[in-house]
């Protein structure tokens, strides 16, 4: 089974994957949120089932945002372009951005790289990571 990682963002969507043998979290890249073409196919991998683990944003208290609603829609969107065997759940997040670029910066990363980081997507993918463990941390 494929498991996958979404941080779901207006502009773009970070993806991260998951081996369910190893437990080890591995970011994938960035596709841009309105060419769900790019990402179907990656999401789309073959015969085998595959799961999606989709960020829901909340607040500090658990509770649904505006930006929720924006990323429900754009999941129902991409539910309906994928097949059968690919499986769609939310995962719920917070801070997960502030979070991936804080392990950005134990690597290293000064304000310029996180700059740069931000502008090709890496923090988004990170932020998928972060979105998968959290969901890895309870089901596995």
């Amino acid at each position: 089974m494929a498991i996958f990682g979404l941080d779901v963002g207006e502009k773009r969507v970070g993806v991260a994957k998951f081996d369910p043998e190893t437990k080890i979290v591995t970011p994938v890249g960035v596709f841009l949120a309105d060419k769900m073409d790019e990402l179907v196919a990656k999401l789309a991998t073959g015969d085998d089932d595959t799961l999606v683990v989709v960020g829901m944003p909340t607040n500090q208290r658990g509770e649904l945002t505006a930006q929720s609603e924006m990323v429900k829609i754009w999941t129902m969107k991409l539910k309906s372009s994928l097949p059968e065997n690919v499986k769609l759940v939310f995962f719920g997040e917070s801070g997960t951005t502030k979070i991936a670029i804080e392990r950005l910066r134990e690597r290293g990363f000064d304000d310029v790289k996180i700059r740069e980081a931000r502008a090709a997507g890496v923090i988004d993918a990170e932020a998928a990571c972060v979105i998968l463990e959290g969901w890895a941390e309870e089901n596995f």
